[in-house]
């Protein structure tokens, strides 16, 4: 299996989760609320707001990723992205779970797809001398 090819499409997806949940907290703020149980935050103005930064984020982080899938290899250096993304949504989970916003189920739930997606991106990544062409990459 090609594990640069697992990852490409890895990143693929993960750029068009980010890219409609970024849609959901921006554009369809009131339908993502919905969805995510949040539907009572969105009355406030200032929440609101909050929401609409995040999802521009969330535009910038999904454009990330769909760079480095365009050439995983060479766009290699930027999965720390990803990583940093991952260790800083954990940081503000626990954090909504100590503050009483989370439940244990849903910060359960949050910290297993955190955990995954960052052992993907270790256990993927390229090796810096492992052979980009042939048939020793076409064996990884």
């Amino acid at each position: 299996m090609n594990k640069t090819k697992v990852l490409q499409a890895l990143l693929w997806f993960w750029a068009a989760c980010e890219f409609i949940n970024a849609l959901l907290s921006t554009f369809f703020l009131d339908a993502g609320a919905g969805i995510y149980g949040f539907a009572s935050w969105v009355e406030n103005p200032q929440t609101r707001f909050t929401f609409h930064q995040y999802g521009m984020v969330l535009f910038v982080l999904a454009t990330i990723y769909v760079i480095i899938a365009t050439d995983v290899v060479k766009y290699e250096r930027l999965l720390w992205v990803i990583i940093a993304e991952q260790i800083i949504g954990a940081v503000f989970s626990v954090q909504g779970y100590m503050a009483g916003v989370l439940t244990v189920s849903q910060l359960a739930f949050i910290l297993t797809i955190q955990v995954i997606i960052t052992a993907l991106v270790f256990i993927l990544k390229p090796q810096p001398d492992a052979p980009t062409t042939g048939t020793a990459a076409a064996a990884r």
